[in-house]
């Protein structure tokens, strides 16, 4: 392929500097075409800044079965340029189609961040039914690694059990979170025996016996609760996909994820299309790990709910510099760009950068605690998890009250802020109601959020903010209910060094009088035992 883009001198390059064949975990860069002489390609999505002001982002779409796309950038002394390089060699049968290869061109980042240009370059769905396809936010005890109330590493051998797997089913019937995930303890034990990490060839439908997984799967339909089981995407191929779905059918499970899926050669991304067309069938909804960035493909196959292609918080259990906060909001930035994004959220104890130290159990993240929140609405996500250990949640239950609330599918989005790779804001509406997300990067700052998207009409916020402790305490946070506001408005928002600032926007009947809630009787409200809600009036 021949595709090159020169842009106009003194542009800047925003990429991700990966090899092929990796899971697109790397950490973004910014700069001149030349910092990039020594990178042999970067990925997509990848956006240019041009000295105009007009910002040009390259992605692709509609990619079924065809080599994923990597851009050279230029080498020293070459022309300006970055240049096409596929994963693979291309071979097909006639007839057949290519990919999109998709400019995205603004005068502002703000006009690239609210196209929805990728999905619509996709088929409409292939599926007549989708009444059984339930987008939701899903518990996923792995990154926490399983600790107990007090944040410690479970005994030998407790981790994947029945006892406490129907434990995580009851904290997600109590808080209204749709379903649980299954996977592994550390890279150690996966639930169907032998280690996550490596493969070794296990049968993905033997669970081990501690799990009584038939029993689990039973008390999780009672409660309405959907189990969703992980895998190593090396025990699916041709021979076990139509037996392993069917078996997964049988069995009641809600959906699979699908990790260490980093072969973008044709024959890899082909079979991520042949995975979800046998996950349909079978009415299985499907998310992605150790993968590319999405190409649009949950537009024709609404089951994709979700994928990776992006370092997430997982690195905050080994990684000495963990997610940093600038990369979060390149993240919001470029990735984003591409479609649906996983990338573990939901940490509530998170800390300040001088006091991160990764660990495998009960890590945590930088940040603050309205950051996490702001992460729901800032990043595009059908499936978003929550990483941290019960409790942690449950010691914050004003915090707790946006996630319950916030959605995870949208009717519109607009930017409302943001200096490219700095800050960024975003708001996204759900019927009538809209929920606002705002992430720094290590540097505090004061933003301006404009509200004229709102409309007509009178409106209360709660809002979530960081507070003059979070640049010490990360989860210190100020929560303010019932704040009275129209589209005549801007607020100004304070973000701490690595901070964040989230609302949930509601319209008012006309004449409807807002309560609000004070820090005094905030810091009243009496403590609440599991499941109960927190005290907060509106």
């Amino acid at each position: 392929e021949e595709t090159r883009i020169a842009p106009a001198e003194g542009a800047r390059l925003h990429a991700l500097p990966i090899p092929f064949g990796t899971a697109y975990e790397a950490l973004y860069k910014s700069g001149p075409l030349a910092d990039f002489a020594n990178d042999p390609t970067v990925g997509l999505p990848l956006v240019l800044e041009q000295t105009n002001g007009v910002y040009v982002a390259l992605l692709e779409a509609n990619n079924r079965d065809f080599p994923r796309l990597y851009m050279a950038p230029p080498k020293a002394g070459a022309v300006p340029e970055v240049s096409a390089r596929l994963a693979s060699e291309a071979n097909f049968t006639a007839p057949f189609s290519t990919p999109w290869r998709v400019l995205l061109v603004g005068d502002s980042f703000h006009r690239l961040a609210e196209s929805n240009l990728v999905a619509s370059l996709n088929a409409r769905s292939a599926l007549a039914d989708v009444s059984w396809i339930h987008p939701g936010k899903v518990y996923f005890p792995w990154w926490n690694g399983y600790a107990d109330a007090q944040g410690n590493a479970p005994a030998p051998g407790t981790a994947l059990t029945e006892r406490r797997l129907k434990g995580y089913v009851d904290f997600c019937f109590e808080n209204g979170i749709e379903s649980v995930s299954l996977d592994g303890y550390e890279f150690e034990l996966a639930w169907y025996g032998g280690k996550v990490l490596p493969w070794e060839g296990r049968d993905l439908t033997r669970p081990i016996d501690e799990l009584n997984l038939p029993e689990v799967l039973r008390y999780a339909a009672k409660k309405k609760i959907g189990v969703r089981l992980w895998m190593h995407g090396a025990g699916l191929t041709p021979a076990t996909l139509e037996r392993t779905l069917a078996t997964y059918r049988s069995w009641g499970v809600q959906g699979i994820m699908v990790d260490f899926m980093s072969g973008d050669d044709q024959q890899g991304v082909r079979f991520l299309t042949t995975i979800l067309e046998s996950a349909a069938r079978h009415r299985l909804t499907v998310a992605y790990h150790g993968v590319a960035p999405p190409t649009g493909l949950e537009r024709t196959y609404p089951n994709l709910l979700t994928l990776e292609g992006v370092r997430g918080l997982e690195y905050d259990k080994w990684e000495g510099a963990g997610v940093p906060p600038e990369h979060e909001v390149m993240v919001a930035f470029i990735r984003n760009l591409a479609g649906p994004l996983d990338a573990h959220q939901g940490a509530f104890r998170p800390v300040t950068m001088a006091n991160f130290r990764p660990r495998s159990t009960a890590p945590r993240a930088i940040g603050t605690l309205a950051r996490t929140l702001a992460t729901y609405v800032a990043y595009f996500n059908p499936q978003p998890m929550l990483v941290d250990y019960p409790e942690a949640y449950l010691r914050h239950l004003d915090a707790f009250r946006f996630i319950r609330e916030v959605p995870t599918v949208w009717d519109e989005t607009r930017m409302i802020g943001g200096t490219f790779g700095h800050w960024i804001a975003i708001a996204r509406r759900k019927g009538k109601d809209w929920f606002i997300g705002a992430l720094t990067d290590r540097e505090a700052r004061t933003i301006d959020l404009p509200l004229d998207f709102l409309g007509e009409g009178s409106f209360a916020a709660d809002v979530y903010a960081d507070s003059t402790e979070s640049a010490r305490d990360g989860e210190r946070i100020d929560v303010e209910s019932g704040r009275p506001i129209d589209a005549r408005q801007t607020l100004r928002a304070w973000l701490a060094p690595a901070g964040g600032w989230a609302a949930h926007v509601r319209p008012l009947p006309a004449g409807a009088a807002v309560a609000k809630l004070s820090a005094e009787s905030r810091a009243l409200c009496p403590s609440r035992s599991r499941g109960q809600r927190p005290c907060i009036s509106r």
